[in-house]
């Protein structure tokens, strides 16, 4: 049998051992009991965490369930508004296009932008649909609506040059315009008589389109134009041909007042030096606080037409700069007069230009909102008086009065003003070059008929009426047959030719049409 011996240590050996192995016994107690505490903090945390979560979450299926009743309730109330609102039909939609167009100016391409905004419970169109809608309207005008069975006047100029192309336009006038209302003459009270598009225009050309468009006009008591000899010589041509002595000629007194101060300043060292000291010193003020009283700017051509603006910008500046004397530094006469230098010199054909403009301004402001009468001729002739003896502006003036008020008493109207002012028509131009000047390469084509679309007074029944008498296949053939081909068109023509041609056979083919 044997025995196991168990060897055992000696009791103070094994507390010798144990008091060696404490301080890591403990250490690692220590780093467990962080450890649980650290596990504990988390654990807690991660509780909170999600006790929110969950509380945020009924609460955002709460939130969510509210805000799905409420577009459930905004859809039927949408429905029922929509069941409620009648059907707008296309028919609707053309006239709503075509009135923001010719009453509110503005562009083709805004159309569709101002119905989308508007909520337009309708057909959305393409702008390009407007175009044609506007020139339907257009062309029903200049087709359908008849000469008033009143006499009139036929106010008659040609457009800038648009492109390589120009345009004859022929508006009438009632001459009872003045009596139905009050003020100057607006687009409302005008309709158009014919539009003309050709390349050139001579005096030969002017006088046939005017017997295509003036002869069986029995009503017609006088043709309005401005001072442009084509067109003064083309009537004289047409009177001659048609045997219509009686019609007269009235010229425009804008024109007739910027050939006067023209006659008068225009051939002046002075005023020239004016001028070129006005134009040099406007790009210093142009460049500094003071920009906002730059004067205004003189075209070279038709410098005169605009003159009353320099005449009453020179009145207020003169009043700035001050008297004699020199000025405080800092001041507002001392800007000017550093920015305007040698102004002083030319004092005198400064304050005379302002004087007579002014005038002549007055004297067309009584006529142009009056008309010319007996009365409104002894109004002008008050103004006339100021202006100073032996001038070319007082003589030309005075002048074309006289001949004037002989016309308005020939035309047996009695005391019925007689319209003196082609403004109307060139406000007619303006609003049409608006239009045309959006285009990126600006050319005569079938927008032409913008202008017999903006004469005349405008509503929902007449332009229904157009509409329904001008089909799209109409303004088709009316644009072949009076526009033709327009640039763009010969421009994709003739870059899509394909061939062995050559580009200088291309150009001799294109020559021969």
């Amino acid at each position: 049998m044997k025995v196991k011996v168990i060897l055992q240590h000696p009791p103070w050996t094994v507390c010798a051992a144990e008091s060696r192995n404490m301080p890591s016994i403990i250490s690692s107690r220590d780093k467990w009991k962080r450890k649980a505490m650290e596990r504990g903090r988390l654990n807690k945390n991660l509780t909170r965490q999600l006790a929110r979560s969950r509380s945020s979450q009924v609460e955002s299926l709460g939130r969510e369930k509210l805000l799905a009743d409420e577009c459930d309730g905004l859809r039927e109330d949408l429905r029922r508004e929509r069941l409620q609102k009648p059907v707008v039909s296309d028919l609707t939609t053309m006239i709503f296009s075509v009135m923001l167009v010719v009453d509110a100016r503005i562009s083709f391409r805004a159309v569709p932008r101002v119905l989308s905004c508007t909520r337009f419970q309708g057909w959305i169109l393409h702008f390009s649909s407007t175009i044609n809608w506007v020139c339907r309207v257009g062309l029903a005008s200049l087709r359908y609506i008849k000469s008033p069975q009143e006499s009139w006047i036929a106010l008659i100029d040609m457009t800038l040059d648009i492109a390589y192309r120009k345009a004859l336009v022929v508006l009438r006038l009632p001459l009872s315009v003045y009596l139905k209302r009050e003020g100057s003459i607006t687009l409302a009270d005008v309709s158009c008589a014919g539009i003309i598009v050709r390349d050139s225009w001579k005096s030969e050309d002017v006088a046939e389109a005017l017997q295509g468009l003036l002869n069986d006009e029995p009503h017609l008591k006088a043709i309005m134009k401005d001072g442009g000899y084509d067109l003064a010589r083309g009537v004289r041509l047409w009177k001659d041909s048609a045997k219509r002595k009686d019609v007269v000629v009235i010229s425009d007194i804008s024109h007739e007042a910027s050939n006067a101060l023209k006659q008068d300043f225009k051939d002046k060292n002075s005023f020239q030096n004016l001028t070129r000291k006005l134009k040099n010193n406007a790009t210093k003020i142009y460049q500094s606080r003071l920009a906002f009283l730059a004067p205004p700017k003189l075209l070279p051509k038709g410098r005169f037409m605009g003159i009353s603006r320099l005449g009453r910008w020179l009145e207020k500046i003169k009043g700035l700069l001050g008297g004699a004397g020199l000025a405080e530094k800092g001041s507002l006469a001392f800007e000017l007069r550093r920015l305007l230098g040698g102004m002083g010199e030319l004092s005198y054909i400064a304050s005379e230009l302002c004087k007579r403009s002014l005038i002549l301004a007055e004297i067309m402001d009584i006529l142009k909102t009056k008309g010319l009468n007996q009365l409104s001729f002894q109004e002008a002739m008050k103004k006339i008086e100021t202006l100073p003896k032996r001038t070319a502006t007082r003589r030309r003036i005075e002048q074309w009065l006289r001949r004037h008020i002989q016309i308005q008493c020939r035309l047996g109207i009695g005391q019925t003003p007689l319209p003196i002012s082609t403004d109307i028509i060139e406000s007619l131009f303006g609003t049409f070059k608006s239009f045309i000047a959006r285009n990126s390469k600006a050319e005569f084509n079938h927008l032409i008929l913008a202008m017999p679309a903006l004469c005349g007074p405008q509503s929902e029944e007449r332009i229904r009426h157009q509409l329904a008498l001008v089909s799209q296949r109409e303004l088709e053939l009316w644009k072949k047959s009076e526009i033709g081909k327009t640039g763009k068109m010969k421009r994709l023509d003739f870059l899509s030719q394909t061939g062995p041609l050559t580009p200088e056979q291309k150009w001799d083919q294109f020559k021969s049409g």
